[in-house]
This record gives structure tokens, sequence and C-alpha cells, in this order.
């Protein structure tokens, strides 16, 4: 590009596209979404276990 005072500037670099790859490994990829939210316990769990730690007697 040229500017008002004469000086050119050098074009800025394109990126280029990623090569395409083939598909991924699942087994390198992790658990998905599903997997993962079947792996939580449920909040009735949750709350039974808060419940039951409560009903603790206290340390002495």
């Amino acid at each position: 590009m040229d500017r008002d005072d004469g000086v050119t500037t050098p074009p800025l670099p394109v990126r280029r596209p990623l090569p395409v790859r083939g598909a991924a490994n699942p087994a390198l990829l992790g658990p998905t979404a599903e997997e993962l939210a079947a792996d939580q316990p449920s909040l009735e769990t949750l709350r039974r276990v808060r419940r039951a730690l409560r009903a603790l007697p206290e340390p002495d």
C-alpha cells in the first residue's frame, strides 16, 4: 500500500487453512459429555449423603 508520504508497506501475511486430517481416534479424546453426566451422582444421592453426614455425632 502506498501512503501519502511515499513509503510503501508490505502486505499483511495471509493465513493458510490447516490441512484436513482423518477422523480422530475416540480413545484419545476422553469421555463424552453423556459419559461424564452418567458418572455424576444424582441430587437425591447428594442430599441423602448430606443428611447422613449431619446425623453423625460431633467429634470430641
